[in-house]
């Protein structure tokens, strides 16, 4: 790919009407940018690798990083600037809220919330019908 690189986070401030991807992993970095780009009336896709699988029956919104071998299953929705790494199982009805992270190789099982720039580590197996709360880490491991 013949894709621009813009340099640091200050030499972008005066970027208006561009389309915008931010890669950075920290959930609360990732939302303040999110928010100021979109404040300055940058478009921020999502990028969904071609070999996913997702669901016609899942909601992905906008500035969503899907990585490689990942499935999303129907009546999830993936809300917008979370970043999914790869290898990673949405099982049916999950609420990712914005701006969290999901470790590679994650499980995420049925029924579950995910709240606001929740991080799950690499690996982890969060059980069907739990709850993460609000910018929580979970480690590599089970939870629920």
């Amino acid at each position: 790919f013949n894709i621009p690189v813009l340099g640091t986070i200050n030499d972008s401030q005066d970027l208006h009407d561009k389309q915008i991807i931010i890669c950075i992993g920290d959930p609360v970095v990732r939302c303040k940018l999110h928010k100021f780009y979109r404040s300055q009336q940058n478009k921020l896709p999502s990028i969904i690798d071609q070999s996913c699988i997702i669901s016609s029956h899942a909601i992905i919104e906008d500035g969503v990083i899907v990585g490689p071998y990942t499935t999303i299953l129907s009546g999830s929705k993936i809300s917008k600037g979370s970043c999914i790494l790869s290898n990673v199982n949405i099982n049916q009805n999950i609420s990712l809220s914005p701006f969290c992270l999901i470790g590679a190789s994650a499980t995420i099982g049925n029924n579950t919330i995910i709240e606001e720039q929740a991080h799950i580590g690499m690996s982890a197996v969060i059980e069907p019908n739990s709850r993460v709360l609000k910018n929580a880490y979970i480690k590599h491991g089970k939870a629920n």
